[in-house]
């Protein structure tokens, strides 16, 4: 069993408070990805969990071993929890090859030989260097180091895999590479991963499961897909998505017929460019826009808005799709079933009740 458990785990640099008091679990089997902005205190909670920092206050739970208890000042050592750790930088000993490299951790341990060369070709297999094993690191491509060190790691049968921004040091094209690698690396393996990233695309297209940090708490849990399409507050919905989210008061230019709790009261408004359209007549869910730009970006197509009472707004949509040209008045739809509505004054989502349910029904 892998599971990790933190009960009220916090951490305090001097006055900062780096990690908040923070209840979480992460199931055994996971690729749980540890998701905020720099100084969010994602990469603090996981030095935390293997053992490089101190607790201030809780405990962690690692499988059915508390491995720290601020209570009664227990901290099991970072080589004694059963982890591996991969880092941003390979860490890579240029004077060593690859089969040197991978093999140091078991050689620490005084692991007898036939079982280095038995594991040893195991693994360099699985992360697909079964040829390059006689290499050194100055021979090999940057991803091709990358997986050297997941190798050297792997190797020593950590129960929790723990990946610190691991592709951050990859160009773009390595980084797609190595997104599917780490994919095929958990089916294969099995094993629990937590990883600590800035990059939302990386976690929500690598992960089971995503915590969002920020200012050192949790802002929200739960699968990729739920999280984006269901983000229970304004940093959450703004932080998450490839394209910027359309914000926007519920006012002149937007009036949108709100029901049950958010028409009742000051709203903050919020919808995905995709979930814009360009409608061919009106209804309660159009409002007129104005086209300013058209950008071609690729595989997909934006379109910039403006809107009466100097209101904006971009519409995404894929690249075959016909959309009018800049200086075109349009009607542009906003899907009642994606239309956000958060408190402008806690940022907290607001549940649309009652009424919206029902007509809905008939949109």
């Amino acid at each position: 069993m892998s599971r990790i458990l933190l009960e009220g785990v916090t951490k305090r640099f001097g006055d900062h408070l780096a990690v908040d008091a923070l209840d979480m679990e992460i199931p055994s089997g996971a690729f749980f990805s540890l998701l905020g902005p720099s100084g969010c205190g994602k990469t603090t909670l996981m030095r935390l969990i293997a053992g490089f920092e101190t607790l201030d206050a809780g405990r962690i739970v690692i499988g059915d071993r508390v491995v720290a208890d601020a209570r009664n000042l227990t901290h099991i050592p970072p080589a004694q929890r059963g982890l591996g750790m991969v880092f941003q930088s390979y860490a890579l000993w240029p004077h060593m090859s690859v089969r040197d490299n991978v093999l140091f951790g078991l050689r620490t341990r005084k692991v007898a030989k036939a079982d280095q060369t038995a594991r040893l070709h195991d693994t360099l297999e699985t992360v697909q260097l079964g040829d390059l094993g006689d290499r050194f690191p100055s021979e090999l491509s940057g991803g091709q180091q990358q997986r050297v060190a997941l190798a050297r790691e792997l190797i020593t049968d950590p129960a929790v895999l723990m990946l610190d921004e691991p592709l951050s040091n990859l160009d773009a094209q390595l980084r797609q590479d190595m997104r599917l690698e780490l994919r095929r690396l958990h089916a294969r393996t099995g094993r629990s991963f937590v990883y600590v990233t800035h990059d939302q695309l990386e976690a929500l297209s690598l992960s089971s499961l995503i915590m969002v940090m920020r200012a050192g708490k949790m802002e929200q849990i739960g699968a990729p897909d739920d999280i984006y399409a269901d983000p229970q507050s304004l940093f959450v919905a703004e932080f998450l998505g490839h394209g910027k989210l359309n914000t926007f008061p519920n006012g002149p230019g937007v009036p949108l017929p709100l029901p049950g709790t958010a028409r009742d009261r000051d709203v903050y408004l919020a919808i995905r460019p995709e979930d814009l359209e360009i409608a061919d007549r009106a209804d309660d869910w159009t409002r007129p826009a104005q086209v300013t730009a058209k950008l071609p970006m690729g595989s997909v197509q934006v379109l910039a808005l403006s809107f009466p009472g100097d209101r904006t707004a971009t519409l995404e949509a894929p690249r075959h799709t016909q959309l009018p040209d800049a200086g075109t008045e349009v009607l542009v739809r906003f899907s009642p079933r994606r239309l956000m509505a958060f408190d402008p004054a806690t940022g907290q989502r607001l549940a649309f009740t009652g009424p919206r349910d029902r007509h809905l029904k008939s949109v």
